[in-house]
């Protein structure tokens, strides 16, 4: 049930907006899953502020190519996301 959450948080971030949990239930809430909101509060806590990179290394990851800290920059980027250094050396 928790990648749900991850998911819909994914999902939101790759909007190019900062995902919300008002985004996460909507998106939860268009395929039929109620959202729990402790379960909500708990995820939204621990990723939000790494979320968009790990949305950037999984889009790069997808494209077939090894993910790189230049290719997370640029999708990043493209989104108008300015990047934290200290954030992809993590």
């Amino acid at each position: 049930p928790t990648m749900r959450y991850i998911a819909a948080f994914l999902l939101s971030a790759m909007s190019g907006q900062e995902p919300t949990k008002e985004s996460v239930k909507k998106i939860l809430g268009s395929v039929g899953i109620d959202c729990e909101e402790d379960r909500l509060n708990k995820l939204s806590q621990a990723f939000s502020p790494t979320m968009r990179y790990i949305a950037a290394f999984l889009l790069s990851a997808m494209s077939g190519q090894e993910p790189t800290k230049e290719s997370v920059k640029k999708i990043l980027g493209s989104v108008g996301i300015d990047c934290e250094e200290d954030r992809l050396n993590k």
